[in-house]
């Protein structure tokens, strides 16, 4: 049986203003053909071991783990745009 490539997406986000003011985290999750996940993280010792666990899970299901960053993304394209400082 064929292996499935499952993003697993890095990117920004928001609490809710009820939910610790409305700070900033880091979103990391995925979605496989019939199983998936997603985690809030506050910190990059968060994010790394959301990313192995979304790893293990994905290689545990027979499937092929790819990491997708939009935080990279977004910077760079902003660095593009001549927006450094965002």
């Amino acid at each position: 049986m064929p292996k499935n490539k499952v993003i697993i997406t890095i990117k920004q986000g928001w609490y809710s203003p009820s939910v610790q003011n409305g700070a900033e985290y880091t979103s990391v999750g995925f979605m496989g053909k019939t199983y998936g996940s997603g985690s809030p993280c506050d910190t990059q010792e968060e994010v790394r071991r959301s990313i192995d666990n979304c790893k293990r899970t994905i290689i545990g299901h027979g499937d092929i783990p790819i990491v997708e960053n939009h935080l990279v993304k977004r910077k760079l394209t902003d660095w593009r745009r001549g927006n450094e400082n965002t």
